[in-house]
């Protein structure tokens, strides 16, 4: 996403100065995202560390990236409020919009919004204030909606939910029945999206409650799109009830062409998995499931090889020995891709993988775009110690972003069982 990239260029300014030895280790994976590899190695060094604010950046990121929101709170005001100098302004700002995000997170919309006030006309560069003022104006608007909560009917049992498959669209996405206002409506169950989304005719039919517009969003093909932000009183999905819902609202989800003769008009975001906590999909049977709260489902306590950071679902894989971190998106058409710069700077590890010239076209909010790329025809990849050989994996020209590449749909179809485990940061497939 566009806000994770800018604070991404921005945390990398304040360790220029500060960065030694193991502190220089730790800033290199906080300014890639790894917080899975951080957090395992961080017990044994943190007492190395040259400089007490490197380690509170360290802390504060894995518990952020861990969906520990209240932990990551008080750390963030620690770092805040006892070395700001130290980090410079564009850090601080960086930082402060980190915070907002986890006190909105546990429903602190008027404390979020207060927070970013401080560094509101911190900055005077303008795609910055741009982003401060929109999360501001958004959090401002929120500051009397209660937090949102998931409540289950029957907290020991399992809920099952048929997917939807006799739509248009239901081939490429994977779409769930909720309902909203007494009306079963398909919502794409989408673990790429950061924020729940409907479109503008969907917000009119429904009476949605509009509580700030003309919030600006970059889209897929860095073209700048407005959209409003909506509070849905109630969603079910089975028996489980979804309050005070945050919606964005949008004239278009995704762009129609000719040959696009479905529509979009609402995506289920990650923020309902990780409020749910633990969810099993399986893809050919085509049902997803929430397990009772009182099941065990890592008897063997496995360590976590997930992450979320700012909305960004980063799951742990491995092509032979080579490590990747891989944006989970299941709202995205392929099986995935790796990002051409991480493929050259470990060409020698990927062997001689038999490459094709080709071009992929990627749709999104703002519209299309055609990325350059190589097919790969075999392409085997490991998580959680499931092996699959992908047919249709790509090697992506001109991606950005800050994981190594992306997992789409269509690798998890392959699978016979995934499990997305929010609580513990766990996935597992088979």
């Amino acid at each position: 996403m566009k806000r994770t990239s800018l604070i991404l260029v921005i945390l990398s300014l304040c360790f220029s100065s500060y960065a030694q030895y193991t502190d220089q280790k730790v800033a290199d994976l906080i300014n890639t995202y790894d917080y899975l590899e951080l957090k395992r190695g961080y017990p044994t060094i943190k007492d190395s560390l040259a400089y007490p604010m490197i380690g509170l950046m360290a802390e504060a990121g894995i518990n952020c990236a861990f969906n520990q929101p209240h932990e990551a709170i008080s750390l963030l005001d620690s770092l805040l409020n006892n070395y700001s100098a130290d980090l410079g302004s564009s850090a601080v700002i960086a930082y402060t919009i980190i915070k907002a995000e986890q006190l909105s997170k546990i429903g602190k919309y008027k404390e979020a919004a207060e927070t970013l006030k401080k560094v509101n006309d911190y900055d005077k560069d303008t795609e910055m204030q741009t982003m401060i003022h929109n999360y501001y104006k958004g959090y401002k608007n929120l500051s009397t909606t209660p937090k949102s909560e998931v409540i289950r009917q029957s907290p020991n049992s399992k809920v099952i939910i048929d997917m939807i498959t006799d739509i248009k669209g239901a081939k490429h996405y994977w779409y769930i029945p909720v309902e909203i206002n007494g009306t079963k409506e398909p919502f794409i169950f989408d673990t790429g999206a950061a924020i729940h989304m409907v479109s503008t005719s969907f917000a009119k039919k429904h009476h949605i409650k509009v509580v700030a517009d003309s919030m600006s969003i970059t889209g897929i093909s860095g073209d700048i799109v407005y959209s409003k932000v909506g509070v849905v009183d109630t969603l079910r999905i089975g028996n489980i009830t979804y309050t005070n819902v945050k919606v964005n609202i949008l004239d278009n989800i995704f762009p129609q062409t000719d040959s696009l003769v479905y529509t979009m008009d609402a995506v289920l975001g990650n923020p309902f998995m990780e409020a749910i906590g633990q969810t099993i999909i399986y893809p050919k049977e085509q049902k997803i499931i929430f397990p009772p709260l009182s099941q065990d489902l890592n008897p063997q306590k496995r360590p976590s090889n997930m992450i979320n950071f700012m909305g960004s679902v980063g799951v742990e894989a491995f092509y032979n020995n080579l490590r990747l971190l891989l944006f989970c998106d299941t709202g995205m058409t392929m099986e995935g891709y790796i990002n051409y710069d991480f493929y050259q700077q470990n060409k020698d590890k990927f062997g001689e993988l038999k490459l094709k010239e080709d071009s992929v076209k990627a749709g999104g909010i703002s519209g299309f775009i055609v990325n350059k790329s190589y097919s790969i025809s075999d392409f085997p990849l490991i998580i959680d110690k499931y092996k699959t050989n992908m047919h249709k994996f790509s090697i992506m020209k001109n991606a950005n972003g800050k994981y190594n590449g992306y997992l789409g749909v269509n690798y998890f179809k392959n699978c016979k069982e995934i499990l997305l485990d929010f609580k513990n940061m766990i996935i597992m497939v088979e």
